[in-house]
């Protein structure tokens, strides 16, 4: 499952329908500030790369810590944001590599291993 890629002008004509009282160019420079940010390397502080949109809104966060669902489903994310490449991996021994390590699911059999 990906993002939906939008343009910054569409996506803002579709938010405005539903939120009328927000002004376009408040709403588009959030975009544009929070775009640049991305653009920067701004990661969510769980590591991922934040969903611009999302960001905007929200302060800097993934979809997935924004949102609390795992993957994107039709959900729209900035075109110049939206990537079908899988994240980049992080440098060896770096603490956002060693977390990752830590996060992944413990096979049966290798918790006793880790144990003793």
């Amino acid at each position: 499952m990906a993002f939906v890629p939008i343009s910054i002008d569409d996506y803002v004509t579709k938010f405005l329908a539903g939120n009328p009282d927000s002004e376009r160019s408040e709403v588009t420079a959030r975009l544009e500030e929070t775009l640049a940010d991305f653009k920067a390397g701004t990661r969510c502080a769980c590591g991922a790369r934040i969903w611009v949109i999302g960001s905007a809104e929200a302060g800097h966060g993934c979809f997935r810590c924004i949102t609390g669902e795992a993957y994107p489903e039709e959900d729209y994310e900035i075109a110049e944001a939206s990537t079908k490449t899988a994240e980049p991996r992080a440098a060896k021994g770096s603490p956002l590599r060693e977390a990752n390590f830590l996060a992944r699911p413990v096979k049966r059999g290798r918790i006793e291993a880790m144990e003793s």
